[in-house]
């Protein structure tokens, strides 16, 4: 049954508000990578985090379901519905991610490129991905109509913000040169395990 659902999910989730997103983010990597300019590392991290957030927001779009109000009995359970579109977010996710890196990469001027960690930046827009999908969760199910993006977009914005004024003891968005690049990465790695967990949870409490 969960095969079955794949095709409808995909044509009936809201794609174009994501893949118009993605677009944006590799825009915004596009341009300075057109550049003969040498950037910086940090800079370069930067416009990753940027372009990430551009995906993410996007991806909040993917939860909404307009139909919602006439399909409150369906031959299938709700939270496969939503599962399916959670897995659909991750998969077009990590190819916008593979596209990003290599427009980074090959931009980058004099061996700039091999100073990027982007393992730890890959972990953060992991979970900058997950906490969208889940404001996408928490707002399709409390929007009347299914329509939760309308909220959530914002809320994620305002979060990104507000993660990006932390004191510097509690920093989240440090440069890669920062010693404390290691034991910031491990907190976000348990902010991505934490969302990935409150995404299934959501899924399953679907209705």
């Amino acid at each position: 049954m969960l095969i079955a659902l794949v095709p409808p999910i995909v044509r009936a989730a809201r794609t174009g508000p994501f893949l118009l997103a993605c677009a944006a983010g590799w825009v915004l990597l596009a341009i300075p990578a057109a550049l003969t300019t040498t950037i910086d590392p940090n800079s370069l991290t930067l416009q990753l985090r940027l372009a990430s957030v551009c995906a993410a927001v996007g991806a909040v779009f993917l939860l909404d379901d307009p139909a919602k109000p006439t399909t409150l009995v369906v031959p299938a359970r709700k939270w496969m519905a939503t599962a399916l579109r959670i897995a659909l977010g991750f998969l077009l996710a990590a190819l916008w991610w593979a596209v990003a890196v290599t427009i980074v990469l090959v931009g980058a001027e004099d061996g700039v490129g091999g100073d990027l960690r982007l393992a730890g930046t890959a972990v953060e827009s992991a979970t900058i991905l997950a906490v969208a999908l889940l404001l996408g969760v928490v707002g399709h199910r409390l929007a009347e109509r299914g329509v939760g993006s309308t909220a959530a977009a914002p809320t994620l914005l305002v979060l990104v913000g507000g993660l990006s004024l932390l004191p510097r003891d509690a920093a989240l968005f440090v440069g890669v040169g920062d010693p404390a690049w290691a034991d910031v990465h491990d907190r976000w790695a348990v902010l991505l395990l934490t969302a990935c967990a409150g995404l299934m949870v959501g899924a399953g409490t679907q209705r």
